[in-house]
């Protein structure tokens, strides 16, 4: 505030300003001493030049004690990205996924008595500092969480702020501009950059301004796909909704949006752990059909990372048209188009499904001429050269399957299993399969002895035609894990 002050002047004072050479400029208070020679009253006279007539000075004193005042209009970005979502003042954003943006604040800095008519001016503005707070991973914490850093903000950052330069645009403009790295949502909300600005005016009256700005993600990481893929669909029980639309489907397939990622992508606030081209990987996907993208426009289109994979059907088309979305961990995401050749399963459609499989022995050899039979004896076969079976049977039917062989004993056995029999029992070289421990096991007792010896020597002398206990085959699902592989007999396996 400018305040002015005068010289006092008595009232009714009629004061003469006079010069002489004797005692130069003075004051004629009373009209008395007219020649200021202090001899009063005959030499004076009322006829020297300008009687009558006074010159009066008046002093003004213009005291400021106003600082100069900053004003800064709306700076930052409206929208993020694809997200579309409006945001708050003070955020920049990162649109070519380089991890940082330019920021750029204008503002302007007056005083009130930029205007006073002095030889010299009373506003004039000096900057004193520009200084930016915050750097990568050690930015400032706004403690209220109002989006209005104070100086106590400043005060508490651990780290030395960078001097900036401004750049004068005129009439008390001016703007700061730099590139500075982005602040991921994960690390907080309440973190900010800060600009502090400081002027001082002519009087030395001093102000401080924060400007806070934040740096964020809204470049969404974009696919790369295979350039289409095979699906064969797979026949279902009857009555079932495969793709949840209402409608019973005949055959049906999952896929991935996983499946048609053509090679790794990257982005500033990626997924990870695992990083490509210095970022962290992207990891989640989401897959939709064209036609249900298209529907609301791709631009309108807001895809939901939870949807990872689809179910194709025979419904859908021969080659189906789909868009597959990469996402990162700030919810921007990019797709890309690619499509799928749907080929319908043989059997799709039809009331009957192939139950079929292979036997083999230890060492994957094919075994031929077993007897499989299905529920008892619903349905037998006999297995081919490859060890191969099948049976077309009614979907939807709980079946169990049963092989059986007991035919030519001595396929494979000699004397020397004799041998291996012995060390067995002697500890000296115990077998080392489940399978060889089953296979000593003549008599089917559970147990490898001397009598298994007995009737496998009667046997390769011809004393014996048959394992008086036992088929000269036994059946374990490959799948079967012997919890003692030790002692196979620990608990009862297939046959």
């Amino acid at each position: 505030m400018a305040s002015w002050q005068r010289s006092a002047v008595e009232g009714n004072e009629r004061p003469v300003i006079r010069y002489s050479t004797a005692s130069g400029l003075c004051i004629d208070r009373d009209h008395t001493d007219r020649d200021g020679d202090s001899d009063l009253p005959t030499v004076d006279s009322p006829t020297l030049p300008n009687y009558g007539r006074y010159i009066y000075t008046q002093f003004y004193k213009v005291i400021d004690n106003d600082a100069p005042v900053v004003t800064v209009p709306a700076y930052g970005v409206e929208k993020c990205g694809n997200r579309g979502e409006d945001l708050p003042n003070g955020v920049f954003t990162d649109i070519y996924g380089s991890c940082d943006a330019l920021v750029t604040i204008p503002f302007t800095v007056v005083d009130e008595c930029a205007d006073i008519p002095f030889d010299f001016n009373l506003g004039d503005i000096e900057l004193l500092s520009a200084r930016v707070y915050g750097a990568e991973g050690n930015w400032v914490v706004d403690t209220e969480g109002d989006r209005q850093l104070k100086h106590v903000d400043l005060a508490a950052w651990a780290g030395t702020p960078t001097s900036v330069t401004l750049t004068p645009t005129g009439n008390g403009g001016y703007t700061f501009s730099g590139t500075y790295a982005i602040i991921p949502s994960a690390a907080g909300d309440n973190l900010f950059y800060a600009l502090e600005v400081v002027f001082q005016d002519g009087c030395g009256n001093v102000t401080s301004e924060i400007m806070e700005f934040q740096v964020i993600d809204c470049k969404g990481p974009a696919p790369v796909c295979i350039n289409g893929l095979t699906v064969t669909l797979m026949p279902l029980l009857a009555d079932t909704d495969a793709d949840g639309d209402g409608d019973d489907d005949n055959c049906a397939m999952a896929i991935w949006a996983s499946d048609f990622e053509g090679s790794p992508i990257s982005d500033c606030t990626g997924q990870g752990p695992d990083e490509f081209l210095g970022n962290p990987r992207v990891t989640k996907y989401a897959i939709y059909r064209a036609e249900d993208v298209e529907a609301v426009g791709v631009e309108n289109f807001v895809p939901d990372a939870d949807d990872t994979g689809l179910v194709l059907t025979d419904d859908d088309e021969p080659t189906t048209v789909v868009y597959v979305y990469a996402f990162d961990e700030e919810g921007n995401y990019d797709y890309c188009e690619t499509y799928v050749l749907v080929q319908q399963h043989p059997n799709c459609g039809s009331t009957t499904g192939v139950l079929g499989g292979v036997i083999m022995t230890e060492e994957a050899e094919a075994v031929e001429g077993v007897q499989v039979s299905v529920n008892g004896a619903m349905a037998q076969m006999v297995t081919t050269e490859n060890g191969a079976f099948s049976f077309e049977l009614a979907l939807g039917g709980d079946y169990s399957l049963t092989p059986y062989l007991n035919a030519q004993p001595l396929n494979g056995v000699t004397t020397f299993d004799l041998v291996l029999m012995s060390k067995h029992i002697l500890n000296v070289q115990p077998l080392n399969s489940p399978y060889k421990l089953i296979a000593a096991d003549v008599n089917r007792s559970g147990t490898i002895t001397t009598l298994d010896m007995i009737q496998l020597r009667k046997l390769i002398l011809n004393i014996d035609t048959e394992f008086a206990n036992n088929t000269s085959w036994r059946f374990i699902p490959t799948a079967y894990a012997f919890p003692m592989p030790a002692n196979p007999w620990s608990e009862e396996f297939l046959s």
